[in-house]
């Protein structure tokens, strides 16, 4: 994922998104689930990972710390396994 962002490219990660039977309807009997939610992961630092999320439609860069990122990431969701990840590359015309 650091080399991706290092080279400029667009890196979106799944993370867990713990929720309750109400958002996910009848699909779990009376449990939370982790439900797909994404993030457009715009930089890093030593201590933080910066991104966009546009489940909350923040028009600002938030950020989490590494340990508090790495937590959500390795949760995966019901769509997608843990610590998914992928990068697009902008072709110049």
């Amino acid at each position: 994922m650091k080399r991706a962002i290092a080279a400029g490219k667009i890196v979106i990660v799944a993370v867990g998104w713990n929720s309750t039977l109400g958002v996910v309807g009848d699909a779990v009997q009376g449990k939370g689930w982790n439900i797909g939610h994404y993030k457009v992961m715009v930089g890093y630092d030593k201590e933080r990972i910066y991104f966009l999320d546009p489940g909350f439609q923040v028009k600002e860069i938030s950020s989490d710390s590494w340990e508090d990122f790495l937590e959500n990431w390795s949760q995966g969701n019901f769509a997608v396994e843990p610590n998914s990840m992928w990068s697009l590359s902008l072709e110049k015309p």
